[in-house]
């Protein structure tokens, strides 16, 4: 036969049926005789062989509009965390507002180490040997990244914007009504 396949990762912007297969996150609610259903955004994290007892990575995001980001929320949340966890790792991102980053650095300037600073597969290492992860739930990907990891998985709350629940939100519901990760309180 001459050709090959044509295969989506993730949810393309064409239909699905231009496609051989297309490989999506239940949280897309694509359906059809070509898709295949993934548990959440495909990563390249895995566990290490050993996990190290006790050792945290938190991870912060950011602005969102599925979330209403609070950075005194997520503080009050991380001054608990951080004082529980005494082997830990506190990273952000690129959506990360900079007066939160500032205060990150100088509440924990030792366990803080800023997403530009990480040197390439930073993360990974860190989640595949990371018996805990806490994760801002604005964060789909570094969930799931934990979660592939190996990882227990908490969620450092967000408030959520009145009205209309969308599909990353209720992708979020389900960990939690799952029992994959559990929210910080």
């Amino acid at each position: 036969s001459v050709g090959g396949k044509a295969v989506a990762l993730m949810s393309p912007t064409l239909p699905c049926a231009f496609f051989d297969w297309v490989v999506a996150p239940a949280h897309d609610g694509l359906t059809g005789r070509n898709v295949i259903v993934t548990q959440g955004v495909l990563n390249a994290m895995q566990p290490a062989a050993v996990k190290r007892p006790g050792y945290t990575v938190v991870m912060v995001g950011g602005v969102s509009k599925h979330f209403l980001w609070d950075d005194a929320q997520v503080l009050a949340q991380l001054e608990q965390i951080m004082a529980r966890h005494p082997q830990v790792r506190l990273t952000d991102s690129r959506r990360t507002p900079p007066a939160l980053r500032a205060e990150l650095a100088k509440r924990w300037p030792v366990e803080y180490q800023p997403w530009e600073q990480c040197p390439s597969g930073w993360l990974a290492n860190e989640l595949a040997v990371a018996e805990n992860a806490w994760v801002t739930e604005d964060s789909v990907s570094m969930i799931y990244e934990a979660l592939t990891a190996g990882c227990a998985v908490g969620l450092v709350g967000l408030a959520r914007p009145e009205g209309k629940v969308g599909r990353l939100v209720s992708g979020v519901k389900v960990l939690e009504e799952t029992n994959l990760v559990v929210r910080f309180s």
